[in-house]
């Protein structure tokens, strides 16, 4: 006996008394009614091909097996959902996060070539050549006529600068072209300057003397120019030379002696009396009849008829005096060394040599302690006057070699002074 349908619709008796088989449309209104309920996404519920549940169960995880019509939708959906916040994460708030893409300056367009510019070398760059906050930089070795240049940003410290010395137009070394451009000085070449004379200083000139040497002002105006000459700073200066008028009118024994006291030279020569000066006079008692201002004494006229008398005029006591030797008598009946050191006593002379025709000879020793025979240079042996010996000061380091009475050498007159020795010839003994 073939078991069909009955033995698979064969059921208990249920409620009502019926015990036929489930209708089939039970099983339809079964899985309407699941199609209508809102499921876990992802899961389903299958049905095997008989109408029955399968024994693998009624729930099984179907994945991919949800309604097209829905996962389109919800793909979709969810697509232009993340598109959305794509877009509004990487449009708007990226934007605001990020600095814009074209931050860099287009230098092509916005950097512009320097200016060019000229000035004239003897005067130099002035700064209308340029824009505000630029000056015209020379090209190198343009020192003369007309300078070919162009505008760079005026420099106001070169602190760290680093770079080789480099000469300017005017002569001066800097450490660096940086030193050079900050001072609006041209540069003539690299390194520093090789000076082959006189180095110039002072007034418009911007040199700066070396270590070792001064600036000597060429004319007695505030702040003229000059050139660089040894400093006779360190001790007293050497004897001998041509004496010098002072800017200030005062007669100094030779340079040094003018350098020393920082006075620039007016003339060559002593000082032509002063036409301004205060008059004085000399009664025939050597009394002097007036006074002279302080720091003045009155120095007769040489053209007077009779010695340490007569008109005079107030004039200054000198500065300082050297150590040569050209002894004089002083209208005090004193002898000394030159004339210049009568007028340091403010005393007149009244002759030439030492008073009472020479009080000892060179070279016999007859002055006292501290005293030496002082003759004339060259005349060794000859009548002279004792004066004392110069101060140990008077020994600088000045070379000037000369040649002593007594056939040794010394560095220069004053050392000579100092050992109490007249000066025989200048230069070194032979």
């Amino acid at each position: 006996m073939t078991m069909t349908s009955t033995g698979a619709s064969e059921r208990r008796p249920g409620a009502g008394g019926r015990g036929q088989a489930a209708p089939w449309w039970c099983a339809v209104a079964l899985l309407c009614a699941c199609g209508t309920t809102t499921t876990t996404p992802g899961v389903a519920f299958q049905v095997d091909g008989s109408g029955q549940s399968g024994d693998s169960g009624a729930l099984q995880d179907a994945g991919g097996g949800v309604d097209a019509g829905d996962v389109s939708a919800g793909t979709d959906g969810a697509a232009a959902e993340v598109a959305d916040t794509s877009a509004e994460t990487t449009g708007s708030d990226v934007a605001d996060a990020a600095p814009p893409a074209d931050t860099a300056p287009d230098v092509g367009k916005d950097v512009e070539a320097p200016k060019s510019c000229t000035f004239e070398a003897a005067l130099g760059p002035s700064g209308k050549e340029c824009p505000d906050d630029q000056l015209c930089v020379g090209d190198v070795g343009a020192c003369k006529g007309t300078v070919q240049g162009v505008c760079k940003p005026v420099i106001t410290t070169c602190q760290g600068a680093t770079g080789s010395p480099v000469c300017d137009c005017k002569g001066k070394t800097w450490s660096n072209a940086c030193e050079a451009q900050k001072n609006a000085q041209t540069i003539a070449s690299d390194g520093a300057c090789v000076v082959t004379g006189p180095q110039p200083c002072g007034g418009n000139t911007g040199g700066i003397c070396p270590l070792g040497q001064v600036c000597d002002p060429a004319t007695c105006t505030q702040g003229a120019a000059g050139v660089c000459v040894p400093d006779p700073t360190g001790g007293p200066c050497p004897d001998g030379g041509k004496p010098e008028c002072g800017c200030n009118e005062k007669t100094y024994p030779n340079t040094c002696y003018r350098l020393l006291a920082s006075v620039a030279k007016k003339a060559e020569g002593a000082c032509p009396p002063n036409a301004g000066a205060e008059l004085c006079k000399i009664g025939p008692a050597g009394k002097q009849i007036g006074t002279c201002p302080a720091g003045a004494w009155c120095q007769v006229y040489d053209t007077n008829p009779i010695p340490c008398t007569g008109e005079g005029e107030c004039v200054p006591v000198p500065p300082v005096c050297d150590n040569s030797v050209l002894p004089v008598c002083g209208c005090d009946f004193q002898s000394y060394g030159n004339a210049c050191k009568a007028g340091l006593a403010k005393a007149n002379v009244k002759d030439k040599g030492a008073c009472g025709g020479g009080g000892c000879t060179e070279g016999q020793n007859t002055c006292g302690a501290g005293s030496y025979c002082a003759v004339p240079k060259g005349q060794c042996g000859g009548q002279g006057v004792c004066i004392q010996t110069a101060d140990p000061q008077s020994c600088t380091g000045v070379i000037d070699p000369v040649c002593g009475c007594d056939n040794k050498t010394y560095a220069n007159p004053g050392c000579a002074a100092v050992a109490g020795v007249v000066v025989k010839s200048n230069g070194a003994c032979n």
